[in-house]
């Protein structure tokens, strides 16, 4: 009897639009976190990824410094709100929905700065095109997202409505 009790309070299994979402959020959160190790990168590994890349030299400014370290940074923090929201689906729902709206509009904005800029094809459609496609489905699905805590049916029944109120 008590099992049924604790049951009651516990919020349903994920249905499939959950499912897909968390999958994305914990892919997209764990794969950004690796951006952590670049703050602390060297700049000759910096310069040997960039050449790899097929970029040329990476420049030794003190800017190039600052914007590729930071940069990483923003992403790592990026990670763990990521991987936060996906800790806790249901009860982040809006920010789900935000979070679905910022890549889709980020994706947009990476293309066009990439295409612009004269990025490779493989990295202009291997970043802006994916994130607005990622966007675009966390942010349909989202409305399918359940609610965090089934409420049970004795508490309905015995929660005061606004009439009964005291004080009021």
């Amino acid at each position: 009897m008590h099992t049924d009790a604790r049951k009651s309070h516990c919020s349903p299994p994920f249905n499939q639009a959950e499912k897909i979402i968390l999958f994305i959020l914990r892919f997209v959160g764990i794969s950004a976190c690796f951006a952590g190790f670049a703050v602390f990168l060297p700049h000759a590994w910096m310069n040997s990824a960039h050449d790899w890349l097929g970029l040329g030299t990476l420049p030794e400014a003190p800017i190039v410094s600052y914007l590729t370290r930071s940069l990483s940074l923003l992403y790592f923090i990026f990670a763990l709100f990521t991987l936060g929201i996906a800790g806790n689906l249901r009860q982040y729902k809006p920010l789900v929905g935000i979070w679905g709206q910022a890549a889709g509009i980020a994706g947009i904005v990476l293309f066009g700065i990439d295409w612009h800029a004269g990025m490779p094809y493989a990295w202009t459609f291997t970043e802006g095109p994916p994130g607005i496609i990622i966007g675009a489905t966390i942010y349909t699905l989202h409305h399918r997202i359940g609610p965090s805590i089934q409420e049970p049916a004795s508490f309905r029944e015995t929660r005061p409505s606004r009439e009964t109120l005291p004080g009021e």
